[in-house]
């Protein structure tokens, strides 16, 4: 996980479902990992939270990215033209 962060650089990393079940022991562990072997440069405005989406973050999210391809204004003027 330090090599995507180093690679990407996240403004954020977001546990969810079960792990978001094991309190902040789980992301106080993923922090000093990452820290641990990522560069200084990448972690220092890192955040490492739990999701807000409730039990099901993985199908929500999947949902919401589904919606918003279906309906971005490419797709909505692409399905207009069609008809």
């Amino acid at each position: 996980m330090a090599l995507r962060v180093d690679l990407v650089n996240p403004a954020w990393i977001v546990t969810g479902g079960d792990l978001s079940d094991a309190g902040e022991r789980l992301p106080a562990g993923i922090r000093e990992t990452i820290r641990q072997g990522a560069t200084p440069l990448a972690t220092e405005r890192l955040s490492i939270v739990r999701t807000a989406r409730g039990e099901r973050p993985g199908p929500v999210g999947a949902a919401a990215a589904a919606l918003e391809d279906v309906l971005s204004p490419d797709a909505v003027d692409s399905a207009l033209n069609r008809r």
